[in-house]
């Protein structure tokens, strides 16, 4: 089961980019403070319109394409998974 809010607000989605910003600096994955300043700033809904939502089944794994639910992609913006 996926624990990502369906919903983030408007205001929420800075403050979900900056707890992604703090995951990748925290996992050492961002150690410049530029790139730490674009991850908190940019809007990745902007530039990941679409994208595909692994599903497990019976018969295996599946790929459920997840397209014009902005509100739905804010809460992704604070995982790796996409």
């Amino acid at each position: 089961m996926n624990d990502l809010p369906a919903f983030a607000a408007t205001e929420d989605r800075a403050a979900l980019r900056r707890r992604l910003a703090d995951d990748l600096t925290d996992g050492g994955d961002v150690r410049r403070a530029a790139w730490r300043v674009a991850l908190e700033s940019v809007p990745r809904e902007v530039f990941v319109p679409e994208w595909f939502e692994r599903v497990d089944t019976g018969r295996g794994t599946m790929w459920t394409p997840v397209t014009g639910k902005p509100r739905r992609w804010s809460g992704c913006t604070r995982t790796r998974r996409w």
